[in-house]
């Protein structure tokens, strides 16, 4: 995955784990791996799109869409608390 640091002091203090470090212009490319994702979620890089001519998503109005399958579920009530059903 290409990665590009957040600004020249996140660039040189900032390495990946397997050595990767980044060029001089605050490119380089890292495993995706849960380093990366963290960094990337941290904010101190951000992906830098590689369109590859071989994806659907490479043509112009087909990119993909990330959906989140996962249903947002209501905490249970706490021990003793009241709910809308036990009164």
């Amino acid at each position: 995955m290409k990665v590009q640091a957040k600004n020249a002091n996140v660039a040189r203090v900032i390495t990946h784990p397997n050595g990767a470090a980044f060029d001089a212009d605050g490119i380089s490319h890292w495993p995706v791996d849960q380093f990366t994702l963290r960094r990337i979620k941290d904010g101190d890089v951000t992906a830098v799109a590689e369109p590859d001519p071989g994806r659907a998503d490479a043509i112009p109005g087909t990119e993909r869409v990330q959906v989140d399958h996962k249903q947002q579920r209501p905490a249970p009530p706490r021990q003793g608390q009241r709910t809308e059903r036990s009164e």
